[in-house]
């Protein structure tokens, strides 16, 4: 969601994760030739596939080199070929073994060495009637729609009269990408930027800063005169590239183009760099930017991060002001500070190519204290270069997040404790610091009051950066449990390093051994569990109880705690049921007890809850996003209610609010017409405080319903508890019922489904839809709504295909239709939608490929429009954007300047259009977001018609979740002129992706053949 315009920053989504693939490339033959099964100096060679030899072929094996996927080639006695080729399937590499004619022009036969493809999906392409289909077909061959030309590479000519033979489609990753020329002695420099969204080059920009300003500014005030404007020159040459995917013929060899209508400056430069950014699409290293939102006065702040050789290598902070770039005014005596502020920002990034990382600079209030000589607000800088650095970001096998571990304290009430922070999967910060006489020891020793040589901070910090540089805590401490590799350190670490590996597992998730206590009644007594993971299952599960100070456990046993089957038998089972069935769900019945546990009679309704929390201590983190819970209202209409917000797996805020006679507790409280001491809303928040500290509701409540651990609380908590614990059990993505409903049309027609997860599993699935007012599945039955199969079979159909594969991925195809479930022919595209909705609410996160997703709604006859903008990084949506075209201007500026006036008392356009936008990243969806009517009664402050925006949100969301699945190349088939035709085939429904592989694979051997046989 664009930030506001108080803080001035945007979140600027640069992705570039993938590998170019290029078809086409030259392919170096030899023709060296080697008998197979005759014995070789070493012995018998392994083929790929893991094939040993051929035993059943006999021929001469032909040596294969070059940029190829085929990896060995066989001239069998009979004049045929046999390839081994390899190519990349929808899960993994597929191994393919292809049989052609002794001309190369029929594939005789193919068959699969190995394959990763999803069972019953992609697995049929190594079925015998597939195999079948493609026996004594003609080459080449393609399915409908497939562009086989790349593939063919420099053999198209041949091949495909007409086309442009070997010509390379490259596919681009999908990021933003921008490339700098280097200043001239006056400081002025080119640079462009490429956005690059699903394989395509969608938007280029060309600027140069002159004299210390933009010329594109300059250009459009007046101030750099030429016919057309440079500005508009410059976007025409940007256009250029976005029509042609490419700058190749937009230049001559004079530096000028004669290709671009209307351009006469010279574009040599701007070539150079667009290349450059064209390149850092094809790669991970590069220079990556990030642009702050401008302010009302056009100032903004950027910074631009260089990666090579996956390090940082540079770093550049400056800021537009005043039109110009504060680096040149500071330089010039215009901008003062001291130090000068260039030299602040230089500072600043030096720390970030110092250090790999910006974690540590900025404080609370965004000022730095481990910066030299830095007085300046750094914050917006710090956040932009994040940016910059995730875009570079590749990630590995630890799970982002800040980690921290604490030691048990001593006597004293000393203890020492580390933090640990993993971004990008590499860990990127690491404290260690310990708690000495109620102080901080890396406060007493850097104040003198905790003397040794090197202090002890800094030998803390020399641990902690090898930590850092290592990755790992391996080989730093010897058998005395001190250091001989990190130098200057004489302290002993077994300590800090035992605490740092346990900050670095919970980072890796999931074994371990995990204890939940409840909270002990008045005579002392409490229940305790422990469970343990181990290989990612729970293999083991412990339910005790403290009773009269001694464990049930044992008085069971000694015949002082009398039941049969004995206490202890009975708890044993219920815990085996756990391990056995990997879950608590289904064991106990509404009032606490177990049918499903034989022997077992005695309440377990406390013992599972705490191995529920148990359990949630073993899952790597909480799910992110914003979960509210409100309790039933009483008689008169009052309610209790909570919002706990998580981030990065951390509960980060927590609020409880009760509505009373009409208005808020808090509000009451603080208006001084609901008192108490302290005030009501003082009281709530130090219990939400509580929770975020702790990350849970665990030991804040007595049996009473009340708190002895939160200072001054002396309201009843149990009621606000209760919703919390229900709202983190959401984060969790426990087992229930889930529903999701469509948007209502003009008739109050719409969709709903509802699914039901047990054990971590959807168990149920149903789908339905209120048509003129009745059920369609009513109706289907008495033959009101007729079809064939009728109306609910089918949906029970796409249903139970939910259920039997645990996703609706791969169900419908790109007209909304299906292609894998028997029998459906209606359209299956909204119930899916809703189908993921319900998922995410179960904590089942709907896949969405990361990128820049973009609606356009239909212009109106006035030429206005509404259009979205979603961004997904890491599979969430971190940025909803929507704004409309009105009378040629934008909505969300003529709201800022005045120009498109709502209700005086209101919100502006834009501050509602935003308010929406946090409300789809909060939630990840549009779910219950709008009212029949179209607008919404859960967005505070927000009065416009919303229904245009939702519908656009969930196109664009739909399209990342499209882009996560397999589906079908769009490309146009090359047409034919002349010479062979092509020969169409039909893939196999439901594993499109993977049979499509499969025709790729033969197809690059037919290639290889022609060029070995000319």
């Amino acid at each position: 969601m664009r930030k506001r315009k108080d803080n001035g920053l945007v979140a600027i989504l640069c992705l570039a994760v993938a590998t170019v693939a290029i078809g086409g490339a030259s392919i170096a033959l030899s023709r060296m030739e080697t008998p197979v099964n005759q014995e070789q100096p070493g012995g018998q060679q392994e083929q790929p596939g893991g094939q040993q030899g051929e035993s059943d072929k006999k021929g001469t094996e032909l040596t294969v080199i070059g940029d190829t996927k085929v990896q060995s080639a066989v001239l069998n006695e009979d004049g045929t070929f046999t390839l081994v080729i390899k190519e990349e399937g929808y899960v993994g590499e597929m191994v393919i073994e292809a049989t052609y004619s002794a001309d190369g022009k029929t594939l005789l036969s193919f068959d699969v060495l190995s394959h990763t493809e999803t069972d019953g999906l992609g697995s049929k392409v190594d079925e015998d009637a597939y195999k079948a289909v493609l026996a004594n077909v003609k080459l080449p061959i393609a399915a409908n729609g497939m562009d086989i030309s790349a593939i063919l590479g420099s053999a198209a000519e041949e091949v495909l009269p007409g086309e442009e033979g070997g010509a390379e489609e490259v596919t681009l990753k999908d990021g933003v990408y921008r490339a700098q020329a280097t200043p001239d002695d006056k400081g002025n420099y080119a640079f462009v930027t490429l956005t690059v969204e699903g394989g395509k080059v969608v938007a280029a920009t060309w600027d140069e800063v002159y004299n210390g300003s933009l010329k594109s500014v300059l250009s459009t005030t007046g101030k750099y005169v030429m016919k057309p404007v440079w500005h508009t020159q410059a976007e025409r040459v940007c256009q250029y590239v976005v029509d042609n995917q490419s700058t190749a013929g937009i230049m001559n060899e004079k530096g000028y183009t004669d290709v671009v209508s209307g351009v006469s400056i010279n574009v040599a430069g701007a070539v150079g760099l667009l290349d450059q950014a064209i390149g850092q699409a094809n790669g991970k290293d590069g220079v990556y930017e990030v642009k702050a939102d401008a302010d009302d006065k056009g100032n903004y702040a950027f910074v631009s991060v260089t990666v090579e050789g996956g390090k940082i290598t540079a770093a550049t902070w400056d800021e537009v002001y005043s039109g110009s770039l504060k680096s040149t005014l500071s330089k010039e005596g215009k901008y003062v500070m001291k130090p000068v502020w260039q030299t602040q920002s230089e500072s600043v990034c030096q720390y970030v190519v110092d250090n790999q990382t910006t974690a540590g600079i900025a404080n609370e209030k965004g000022y730095t204290d481990v910066v030299s000589g830095v007085s300046i607000n750094v914050a917006g800088a710090v956040g932009l270069l994040e940016d910059c650095m995730q875009q570079a970001n590749s990630g590995n096998g630890l799970k982002d997040g800040v980690y921290e571990v604490k030691a048990a304290a001593d006597e004293k009430g000393n203890y020492a404790f580390v933090t640990v922070t993993i971004e990008g999967g590499k860990i990127t910060s690491v404290t260690w610091d310990e708690v000495y006489n109620g102080s901080l020891k890396s406060v007493l020793s850097t104040t003198g009051k905790y003397v040794m040589k090197p202090v002890w901070h800094t030998q803390a910090e020399r641990v902690c950066q090898y930590v850092v540089d290592n990755q790992s805590t391996a080989g730093i401490m010897n058998e005395k449990g001190y250091t001989d590799v990190v130098s200057g350190v004489s302290i002993n670490v077994a300590g800090a390093v035992g605490l740092l590996d346990q900050a670095i597992a919970q980072a890796n998730g999931k074994d371990g051994v995990y204890e939940v206590k409840a909270n002990a009644d008045d005579k002392g007594n409490y229940a305790f569990v422990s469970v343990t993971v181990e290989g990612g299952k729970i293999t083991a599960a412990t339910w005790d109880e403290v009773y009269n100070g001694s464990l049930k456990s044992t008085l069971s046993k000694e015949g002082k705690y009398v039941m049969k089957p004995v206490w202890q038998t009975q708890s044993e089972s219920v815990c085996q049921y756990v391990v056995d069935h990997q879950t608590t769900a289904g064991i106990a019945n509404e009032k606490g007890y177990t049918d499903v546990v034989s022997g077992v009679s005695i309440n377990v309704a406390g013992a599972l809850n705490l191995i529920d929390q148990a359990i949630a201590k073993a899952s790597n983190t909480l799910k992110d996003g914003v979960y509210e819970v409100k309790a039933t209202p009483d008689e008169k209409g009052n309610y209790a209610f909570v919002t706990v917000t998580i981030e990065g797996g951390k509960i980060t805020s927590v609020t409880w609010d009760e509505a009373y006679n009409g208005s808020l507790k808090s509000v009451l409280s603080t208006t001084g017409k609901y008192v108490m001491k302290p005030i009501w809303n003082t009281q709530a928040e130090r219990v939400c405080q509580y929770v975020v500290d702790n990350q849970g509701t665990a030991g804040i409540m007595n049996e009473k319903g009340y708190t002895d651990v939160v200072s001054g609380v002396s309201i009843n908590i149990a009621g606000a508890v209760g919703l919390l614990d229900q709202a983190i059990t959401q984060a969790n993505g426990k087992d229930g019922v889930y529903e999701a409903k469509g948007t209502a049309d003009d008739k109050g027609n719409y969709a709903f489904v509802s699914v039901t997860v047990e054990g971590g599993k959807i168990t149920a699935a149903t789908w339905d839809e209120v048509y003129n007012g009745s059920l369609k599945s009513t109706l289907s039955k008495e033959g009101k709504y007729v079809m064939k199969p009728v109306w609910q079979t089918q949906s029970e159909s796409v249903c139970k295909y939910v259920v039997d594969n645990q996703t609706t991925e791969g169900i419908a195809n790109e007209k909304g239709y299906t292609d894998v479930v028997s029998g459906v022919s209606i359209n299956v595209a909204g119930a899916l939608k809703l189908i993921d909705q319900a998922l995410t609410q179960a904590g089942r996160t709907v896949e969405l490929q990361d990128g820049v997703y973009q609606t356009k709604a239909t212009a109106d006859e006035k030429g206005n429009y509404a259009f979205v903008t979603i961004v997904v990084a890491g599979g969430k949506i971190i940025s909803v954007e929507w704004d409309e075209v009105y009378n040629g201007s934008l909505k969300s500026v003529l709201s800022t300047t005045g120009k498109y006036v709502m209700t005086a008392d209101g919100p502006v356009w834009e501050t509602q259009s935003e308010a929406v936008g946090d409300y789809v990243v909060n939630i990840q969806g549009t779910d219950g977001i709008m009212n029949e009517k179209g607008y919404t009664d859960v967005v505070s402050g927000v009065s416009i018609n919303v229904a245009g925006a939702v519908a656009l949100i969930d196109e664009a969301i739909a399209q990342a979740a499209e882009a996560k699945t397999e589906k079908p190349e769009t490309a146009p088939a090359p047409e034919q002129q002349t010479g062979t035709e092509i020969t169409t085939v039909e893939v196999v429904s439901g594993a499109t992706f993977s049979s499509k592989a499969v025709i790729r694979a033969i197809d690059e051997g037919y290639a290889w053949l022609l060029e070995y046989l000319k």
